[in-house]
């Protein structure tokens, strides 16, 4: 559910400008176990801020609680005092301490921001450490990368603390789906994705790892 102020039209105006100036997020994560690399919360509001910050819009997300349920409020304000905000919650998962709350709000806060301002992520192959940074007192201007679109939709976003109680990331399965050639998570609607995350809970998430284990013994070898 989405809320707005009651006039918008500077706000988007400034959203679509922004959204044309904004670079992609670089895949800087790495998760080892699966061999496979994500963008972390800090490389997408490093490429969502510059953006939204030369047309006079910021963003601020708010987390909160309710029992084993993480909910994080994203809020985007535009200068002229125009808003709008959406809520995602996901539930804490098997383990329910610091560290697994922390990490639902991180993905949370991740996919959110992420999929609202409909940035894309590419993957450089690590050429932005060989690189230098851009200032964000530069200008920003448009680069043309290969990028691969995120789709990231609430009904995923919902999900992501039920994966990481399997030790599994929304990576992992884009990763899995495309050599199995099925869609990825992000291009699922809300009943497939609700179906595979069931299967998951089951035998499903220990057959994925050892998937990913069996190729990672095959290339050692």
């Amino acid at each position: 559910m989405i809320e707005t102020s009651p006039e918008t039209g500077a706000l988007f105006k400034a959203l679509a400008a922004a959204q044309s100036q904004m670079l992609p997020a670089v895949k800087d994560g790495k998760n080892p176990h699966f061999r496979s690399r994500y963008a972390t919360l800090g490389a997408v509001l490093q490429a969502i801020l510059p953006a939204f910050n030369a047309h006079g819009l910021s963003l601020s997300q708010h987390p909160g609680m309710d029992g084993a349920t993480v909910t994080v409020d994203t809020l985007i304000t535009h200068e002229s005092g125009q808003w709008m905000l959406s809520s995602a919650s996901a539930p804490i998962g098997g383990r329910k301490d610091v560290q697994a709350v922390g990490s639902a709000i991180t993905y949370l806060r991740r996919y959110a921001a992420q999929s609202i301002a409909g940035l894309p992520v590419e993957d450089d192959d690590g050429n932005s450490a060989s690189a230098p940074r851009q200032s964000r007192r530069d200008p920003v201007v448009p680069q043309r990368p290969t990028i691969v679109p995120q789709k990231a939709s609430l009904e995923l976003v919902t999900v992501v603390g039920r994966l990481e109680a399997l030790d599994l990331t929304v990576g992992d399965l884009d990763t899995w789906c495309q050599a199995m050639g099925k869609p990825v998570p992000a291009d699922m609607d809300g009943s497939t994705l609700a179906t595979l995350v069931h299967w998951l809970e089951g035998p499903g998430a220990a057959k994925v790892r050892q998937w990913f284990q069996d190729r990672a013994d095959g290339g050692a070898a």
